[in-house]
């Protein structure tokens, strides 16, 4: 026998009748374990959390988108824009605070909660324009100007007197 026919010869005859080591078969993604499952209901229900607050601050803040979207239309040399002005806001306010705590307040009062929105340096000027809008002649475009610019601060305001997580619209 040569040196390369005895290589081939197991030592041991037991040696000879093993088969080949047979792999596992490759694990697949599906099913998903369990934890994934609950990953994905709870993905799930935060992304539902979160659309329906969004649609909560959406449908919250669309009286004041509405109420600048019609400011934004009033006609400011119109003899009783302070007047519109004042109406639009008191319309607005009823969206946003209790009908009674609005409804029923008057000149000075009306001034007053008003007035709670604005910084303390704009406080007059508002009374004096708001206070303008009985009188005969129409305000000057700068008090017209003016009153526009208060009212739509006052506008931003006014939804987080009702909702403090919406800040303003």
């Amino acid at each position: 026998m040569t040196a390369t026919s005895a290589a081939n010869v197991p030592a041991n005859p037991a040696l000879a009748q093993l088969k080949d080591i047979h792999l596992p078969q490759e694990i697949g993604l599906w099913p998903l374990a369990p934890g994934y499952y609950l990953l994905l209901a709870l993905i799930i229900v935060i992304l539902l959390a979160l659309f329906w607050l969004y649609r909560r601050r959406q449908t919250h803040l669309a009286a004041c988108r509405q109420a600048k979207h019609l400011l934004a239309g009033l006609d400011m040399t119109s003899n009783d824009y302070a007047q519109q002005v004042n109406t639009l806001l008191k319309r607005t306010a009823l969206s946003y605070l209790p009908r009674n705590a609005v409804a029923g307040l008057d000149d000075a009062s009306w001034l007053a909660m008003l007035s709670h929105t604005l910084p303390e340096a704009e406080r007059q000027e508002l009374s004096v324009l708001l206070g303008n809008r009985f009188a005969p002649q129409p305000l000057s475009s700068d008090q017209a100007n003016a009153l526009k610019q208060l009212a739509l601060r006052i506008l931003d305001k006014l939804p987080s007197a009702s909702m403090p997580e919406a800040k303003s619209c």
